[in-house]
């Protein structure tokens, strides 16, 4: 997995990086394979209160499935990157779910039907026989 970090009007300190570095392991560490590059743009931006705001912005780049794109925006740089992070494996977690539940549906029907298929079969058989 790379990881990409970019910042706009913001100067992240050694710091600030060992903590994002530390809660991409965490966050990540089931999907490491899967993920191919980890964008995170962060930046200062107004909010509506007239008060600078931290916006945290994390691309997931996954091969062979659409991108995990999650926007978070908080008063401190930690809070938006932990935020951020929690949210992007939430969805990593459940998309994985709902792959995993979608072959096994398929490979139970599958087999479901091939099995009527042969006791029907079977029935006909001993009923003209009869």
């Amino acid at each position: 997995m790379n990881l990409v970090l970019n910042t706009h009007n913001l100067t992240l300190k050694e710091m600030d990086e060992n903590h994002i570095n530390r809660r991409m392991a965490f966050a990540f560490s089931h999907y490491h394979g899967a993920i191919e590059t980890l964008e995170i743009d962060l930046s200062k931006v107004d909010n509506t209160k007239g008060n600078t705001d931290t916006e945290c912005k994390l691309v997931a780049h996954i091969p062979g499935q659409k991108d995990v794109i999650i926007i978070e925006q908080q008063a401190q740089l930690k809070q938006a990157v932990d935020r951020a992070m929690f949210r992007a494996s939430y969805v990593l977690k459940q998309r994985f779910k709902r792959n995993s539940q979608r072959f096994y549906r398929k490979a139970w029907k599958i087999g479901g039907n091939d099995m009527q298929k042969e006791e029907t079969h079977i029935n006909k058989s001993y009923e003209s026989k009869g």
